[in-house]
């Protein structure tokens, strides 16, 4: 829709007059229509010229792609270019001069595409570009595409997108996720509607732009496993409109700016891991669940000082994950999070949680896995909880009796390795997987197999040993 918006068109209309007309439908976030309704386009496509597909309006076919762009044979009739996958193309590479007689090109979508020579033109009319494995170290020079609305260049070899600034002022989105060699971001200043900038595993990048300060619709930020980043500008707290902001696995960053909790939009905070200079495997925060396997033994991350997040007031994600926080670090009242909902401490140094966790009571998910120190937890958790995970808390000497009430919901429970746990509560009949390895107190565990046929049958998995 934003590539429609960008050409003049009023996609909220037109959509909804297709569907009206069942020609498409929308499900699960995707447009859908029916087989012979694409045949027909495509055979509408194929009787622009028959004989030679550099004369069609879009390309989609292997062959079609491959003998426009190894023929030459381009021109400016070609709006659209799509290639999901390519084939292994041998000794084959296509010419890059063929891009210069496609100047009416609007829409590019190519999959690790080879090229004879470095590319030295792409249309400016461009509103989509997908290059899945660009191969050059830069865009070319001549590239001024002010109908740009979504730049996705992820697993390429980009060291740097242009130099200079470069007016771009309908771009909405830049992906450059797991483009190793990229060393810096461009300078932002003419890049006012800038709404999602994904530089995860750019694991090259040193610098970020001061100017991204200036980017006032920014909603996602995912600096995700970026290893040799170790400053961040202070320019990022007035980032006003950010919702997501990611830097997990950021081992080198020495510090966060003291004023972050600033962008009071925030709503999912990631900094697992951050500091730390053998991080184990993360918990992906989309799928938070206490059974997602980690690392038996974790490195101690290294201690990080953790600025204010006071300003984060509609959190609903926060990730504190292998930070190296001990108890005087943590953060003691959480009742400033009154939305939260995931709250993940794993890995830390700290040896009691605090008290007001039993105050964030729309939290669905905690976990602390991994935390060697810690001898006990809140005597009342939230009620509201539904994954508890608390595996390798060697030291944990609570018992749960007295922590979970029968009003718990509990779906999932994860405790593996808590050798030391000295007894559990009646087990809620909503439990769907129980995972109970290493204990050495079982007589004071309660069986669920010794339960009614009802409580039985809603465990999906149980690991008891």
């Amino acid at each position: 829709m934003k590539v429609l918006e960008s050409g003049g068109l009023c996609p909220d209309i037109g959509i909804r007059e297709l569907i009206d007309k069942s020609l498409i439908t929308i499900s699960d976030n995707r447009v859908w229509m029916h087989d012979f309704l694409e045949e027909m386009g495509q055979e509408i496509v194929h009787r622009e010229c028959r004989e030679e597909p550099g004369r069609r309006s879009r390309l989609w076919l292997y062959k079609d792609v491959c003998h426009v762009l190894m023929n030459d044979t381009g021109t400016n009739l070609i709006e659209g270019v799509v290639l999901d996958y390519m084939f292994d193309q041998g000794d084959r590479y296509m010419s890059s001069k063929a891009f210069l007689k496609i100047k009416a090109l609007r829409l590019l979508i190519l999959r690790n595409l080879n090229l004879s020579k470095d590319i030295e033109y792409l249309s400016n009319e461009l509103r989509y570009l997908e290059w899945r494995g660009y191969p050059f170290k830069s865009l070319p020079q001549t590239f001024q595409p002010d109908q740009l609305v979504e730049l996705h260049l992820s697993y390429s070899r980009i060291e740097q997108l242009w130099k200079g600034v470069r007016a771009l002022k309908l771009l909405k989105i830049i992906d450059l996720s797991y483009s190793k060699n990229l060393i810096k971001t461009p300078d932002f200043r003419e890049i006012p509607y800038l709404e999602e900038l994904i530089l995860e595993c750019c694991t090259g990048l040193l610098e970020v732009h001061h100017s991204i300060g200036l980017l006032e619709r920014l909603v996602l930020l995912n600096m995700k496993n970026c290893k040799s980043l170790t400053a961040l500008p202070s320019s990022l707290c007035n980032l006003k409109s950010l919702k997501v902001f990611i830097l997990s696995g950021c081992s080198n960053l020495e510090e966060i700016p003291d004023n972050i909790g600033d962008m009071t939009s925030v709503d999912v905070f990631e900094i697992a891991g951050i500091g730390s200079t053998s991080l184990p495997l993360a918990q992906p925060w989309g799928c938070l669940c206490p059974w997602w396997p980690m690392p038996k033994k974790p490195t101690p991350a290294v201690s990080f000082e953790l600025p204010s997040l006071r300003g984060f007031c509609i959190l609903r994600r926060l990730n504190l994950g292998y930070c190296g926080l001990t108890d005087a670090m943590i953060p003691y009242d959480l009742s400033c999070f009154p939305f939260l909902q995931h709250l993940n401490l794993s890995g830390n140094d700290f040896a009691s949680m605090p008290e007001s966790i039993s105050q964030l009571s729309k939290l669905l998910a905690l976990s602390f896995s991994n935390c060697k120190r810690i001898r006990s937890f809140p005597n009342n958790l939230p009620s509201s909880l539904k994954h508890l995970s608390m595996e390798g808390c060697s030291c944990l000497e609570t018992s749960l009796t007295t922590s979970i009430s029968r009003n718990f919901k509990l779906e999932n429970l994860h405790f593996v390795d808590c050798k030391k746990l000295q007894s559990l509560c009646d087990l809620s009949s909503t439990v769907l997987q129980l995972s109970a390895e290493c204990l050495t107190t079982q007589e004071s565990i309660p069986n669920p197999f010794e339960a009614s046929t009802s409580r039985t049958s809603s465990f999906a998995v149980i690991k008891w040993v």
